[in-house]
């Protein structure tokens, strides 16, 4: 796939996940997802999509560095196109993101609220950031578990 294509069916996967979560669509690739009311949950979940959509896995390294579309799109394209040509390419996605001249990667941001896990009727545990409360049976969380029990079993 070319650069523009990965960028094309990147920005339809964004739109979508916007329009389910009710957020404001990033429309240029320098759009820092923060801007646009993407929290870090939000980020996971977006990377998960785009992981699914272009069949790839993007390393928790350059998860940490991804903090615009361009970004997302860089490793992405990167890690698309080592999938398809394996000789051609042996950089991850964060190898791309620190090799681009225009793309500086950054420590993640520390969101100003922060989490607390709350129990209820000692049986259920929901985590709660501000005005937003889930709980384990949330599909965000339970996906974000998923993720975290397939890194432990690739550490093995």
């Amino acid at each position: 796939m070319t650069y523009e294509e990965v960028k094309k069916e990147a920005f339809e996967v964004i739109n979508a996940f916007a329009r389910q979560r009710k957020l404001t669509a990033p429309t240029s690739e320098t759009d820092n997802f923060d801007e646009f009311g993407f929290d870090s949950l939000h980020q996971i979940e977006l990377i998960m999509k785009m992981e699914k959509h272009f069949e790839i896995h993007i390393d928790d390294i350059s998860i940490e560095h991804i903090r615009t579309v361009g970004d997302l799109i860089k490793c992405s394209f990167d890690l698309v196109n080592k999938k398809t040509n394996p000789t051609k390419s042996n950089t991850s996605g964060f190898e791309t993101l620190k090799n681009t001249p225009d793309i500086t990667p950054t420590k993640p941001v520390e969101s100003k609220q922060p989490i607390h896990m709350v129990r209820q009727n000692n049986q259920t545990i929901q985590f709660r950031r501000g005005n937003q409360t889930l709980s384990l049976n949330d599909p965000k969380v339970s996906a974000i578990l998923e993720r975290i029990k397939q890194e432990l079993e690739h550490l093995k």
